[in-house]
């Protein structure tokens, strides 16, 4: 038995970002299905650093501060010194924050606040950092720790000019300034509290007019508020007065790319990267620049040299693992990546992309292997998908079974993501029988996930039991009315499969009230107007869905009403492109069929 589906393009992992700087750039509806855009949810992006965030002090409790601290206190105010030591010794940090803020904020004793702050840091009480920090400065205004302290709660708690006026303290003092991180971080603000920050970027550059962070900082918020000539004249000026600095290097030219084109800035980055040799970022900058341009070859070579000349930056050398492997240069991607997990780094990674060549390779039991390796990470599904396609194309299901249950038995807290690729896979290889089985057993194991009774309710679409689908859809509303997705889906069965067509329409107009923009409502709508017999007024809906989301489905609909409507010729068009897409869509090849034609007659138009 050999079932059907394919490995996700290198190309295309290499558009998300795997590379170090690379973003996603490719349409949001491309590969989906109209029922997968339906259920398609807005996956959070993961956790980054805030850059501008100290580590915090580990506590140590034998640190004592009360031998320093007790000149001058009170009986009481010594008493809840010892208590919070005591607190600390025993692991009570939420005790020993309390007692040390009552006499910090008592004493006013540097020391006192210094420990309570410490405390605050340790276990992210960003409030109580923050109030500590700002007593901090009070008590000791040229302290330039407490400064630096105060500009990063302040940053965090929103307050721009506080923590401008604390980083400009820093700079005073002689401490290393911040004011290029603060820009870094105020890119997600809104553009009116962007605006006052860069006001307040013009007063102190007009204080400080050589303070180089400072302009880098300007520069960054000017770029991002897309005011791009005057950051660029900025970063220009930056990079002539400090030629060597590779943060105004990268942000020139990336306004360079901007205002004057690809060519331009790639044959700058080349130029710096002869000039500064020794910058990774430079080097990752270049790299990026010509996979921009497509320039595969160019690319390897650069990260060839960069993963050779910064030998303990792992990042490095899995990148140079991805395009070696993107450019058919299997065995320099294999031995980088072999390397890789012989030195423990980013092996989730690594062993990925060690089972996608045995994979490649038809390496069956090797690729299961590697894949097997991957415990976390965002190929963490797609190995375990691909683990159990193998198994079940080479006729072993009953061990593709036993590798979710043992996936779910190992990460109870991936079990709903493990349950949904299990389904998938059955789905996919149209085995639907099966795959409603898998989804009853995972709604009856998880039975709060709205998400898992949707894709019971798909599946069981797919497997032609229409009741299933509507009452695990209608489980769904009574939690969630305004569930724009569930709406859509019931409605749309009801109008495709039944005569409830007052029904449907009551719910698919809910649905579009909800999400007016979603193409897969719009297409409800307008099969629904098609089935009470107005196909004039389906016809625009239509349009605008295949316009926004040009799916074979969406196109067996268009097709069809152009049809009726008399547009044949457009109709063959547009059922030409959905064949295109995917020649062999049920629903499109019945709705051809229908009218006479084969997908042969189309693509030989």
């Amino acid at each position: 038995m050999t079932r059907k589906t394919s490995l996700p393009p290198l190309i295309a992992l290499l558009a998300v970002g795997v590379l170090t700087g690379c973003a996603s750039n490719g349409s949001d509806h491309q590969g989906m299905s109209k029922a997968q855009y339906q259920s398609r949810q807005t996956i959070p992006e993961g956790h980054v650093r805030d850059p501008i965030t100290l580590q915090p002090i580990k506590i140590t409790p034998a640190e004592d501060y009360t031998d320093t601290a007790v000149s001058g206190m009170s009986e009481n105010t010594v008493r809840l010194l010892v208590e919070a030591e005591i607190s600390g010794h025993r692991g009570d940090l939420k005790r020993l924050l309390s007692d040390y803020s009552a006499v910090a904020l008592e004493t006013q004793d540097q020391a006192v606040i210094q420990r309570a702050f410490e405390a605050a840091q340790y276990m992210k009480d960003d409030d109580a950092a923050l109030a500590l920090a700002t007593l901090w400065t009070d008590v000791a205004p040229d302290d330039l720790e407490a400064h630096q302290h105060a500009a990063v709660y302040q940053l965090k708690a929103g307050d721009f000019s506080s923590a401008l006026m604390h980083m400009e303290r820093v700079m005073e003092l002689g401490g290393q300034s911040t004011f290029d991180r603060l820009a870094l971080h105020a890119t997600t603000l809104d553009p009116q509290t962007q605006s006052s920050l860069l006001e307040l970027y013009a007063e102190l550059i007009e204080r400080h007019p050589k303070e180089a962070s400072l302009r880098y900082g300007h520069a960054t918020l000017l770029a991002h508020r897309q005011q791009f000539e005057e950051a660029y004249a900025e970063s220009g000026d930056l990079v002539r007065q400090h030629p060597d600095e590779a943060n105004y290097v990268a942000l020139h030219s990336k306004l360079m790319h901007k205002l004057e084109g690809a060519d331009a800035a790639l044959s700058y980055l080349k130029k710096q990267r002869k000039r500064l040799p020794k910058s990774m970022q430079i080097g990752v900058l270049l790299a990026q620049a010509h996979l921009d341009e497509e320039q595969f070859e160019a690319a390897e070579k650069v990260y060839a040299d960069l993963a050779d000349q910064f030998p303990k930056v792992p990042t490095l050398k899995r990148s140079y693992a991805i395009i070696a492997l993107q450019n058919d240069n299997v065995e320099a991607a294999r031995q980088a990546l072999q390397s890789l997990v012989a030195e423990d780094k980013l092996t989730n990674d690594a062993h990925y992309y060690l089972g996608r060549i045995a994979d490649q390779a038809d390496e069956i039991d090797t690729a299961i292997h590697h894949y097997s390796q991957v415990t976390s990470g965002g190929n963490f599904v797609t190995a375990l998908a691909r683990s159990a396609f193998l198994l079940r194309n080479a006729d072993r299901d009953a061990e593709a079974a036993a590798m979710f249950a043992h996936a779910r038995s190992l990460y109870p807290e991936q079990s709903e993501a493990i349950w949904q690729v299990e389904i998938s896979l059955y789905n996919e290889t149209n085995d639907h029988e099966e795959a409603l089985e898998v989804a009853e057993r995972a709604v009856d194991e998880h039975p709060e996930s709205l998400d898992l009774k949707y894709s019971y309710a798909m599946t069981a679409d797919r497997a032609g039991q229409i009741d299933v689908l509507e009452r695990e859809l209608r489980e769904i509303l009574e939690q969630d009315p305004d569930n724009a997705i569930a709406l859509n889906a019931l409605g749309y069965t009801l109008a495709d499969r039944t005569d409830r067509l007052e029904e449907a329409e009551k719910l698919i107009k809910r649905a579009l009230e909800l999400d007016p923009s979603n193409p897969a409502i719009m297409d409800s709508l307008g099969w629904l107007l098609y089935r009470q017999g107005s196909a004039a007024e389906a016809l625009p809906y239509l349009e605008k869905a295949y316009m926004a989301f040009p799916d074979p489905e969406v196109a067996a609909h268009l097709g069809e009403v152009l049809w009726e409507t008399g547009e044949q010729a457009r109709a063959r068009t547009v059922w030409r492109e959905g064949l295109i897409q995917d020649d062999d869509h049920k629903l499109l090849l019945d709705t051809i069929q229908r009218y006479g034609l084969t997908s042969a007659q189309l693509t030989s138009d």
